[in-house]
């Protein structure tokens, strides 16, 4: 997995993560970019998987929204065990999944949406990016075959979700609805 030879890359040589990754650039299967366009279909906002929200996450969406951080949270997020922040959804659709398939906050979208399909699962391997076409239709879309989305945006997008990752491993609420 790309992170953990990224992290693995970093501790022992106690590099930066960027430096750590563009070692490691020569040896990834999409170092040339990748086809991908996003076609607005929504069909990544409704799954049976979970929203994980990053502490900035749980600052800037309330604040986009204009309703206090509480007041989102009671209404908005489920408090899992080990402190995990979830998007509630709707019968397995995002929340703020409006009628025609839009995102009602897209401009402030949590980092896991936005940082979508770049995430390192998705991008271990060209099997598991052909497997994401399931879920998908933006993936090697027909729209997307003569503009490659290149290496910089993808490792920009990667680790934007890694530092989200991060944030959920160091961060200790200090929520009134946090729960022990």
């Amino acid at each position: 997995m790309l992170i953990s030879r990224v992290n693995r890359l970093s501790k022992k040589t106690r590099l930066t993560r960027r430096y750590a990754t563009d070692k490691i650039k020569k040896d990834v299967w999409w170092k040339n970019g990748l086809n991908f366009k996003c076609t607005g279909c929504g069909k990544c906002c409704v799954s049976e998987g979970v929203v994980e929200l990053s502490p900035k996450d749980r600052v800037d969406i309330p604040a986009y929204l204009g309703i206090p951080q509480t007041k989102f949270m009671e209404e908005y997020v489920e408090i899992r065990e080990n402190e995990h922040y979830i998007l509630q959804s709707k019968q397995d659709k995002c929340i703020f999944l409006n009628d025609k398939n839009q995102c009602d906050i897209y401009e402030m979208r949590p980092i896991q949406c936005s940082t979508y399909p770049y995430w390192s699962d998705v991008l271990k391997s060209k099997r598991s990016w052909n497997q994401e076409k399931k879920y998908c239709e933006g993936i090697d879309h027909p729209d997307s075959l003569n503009s490659k989305v290149p290496f910089s945006k993808i490792e920009k997008e990667l680790m934007a979700s890694i530092k989200g990752e991060d944030e959920l491993d160091v961060y200790t609420p200090h929520s009134p609805n946090h729960k022990k």
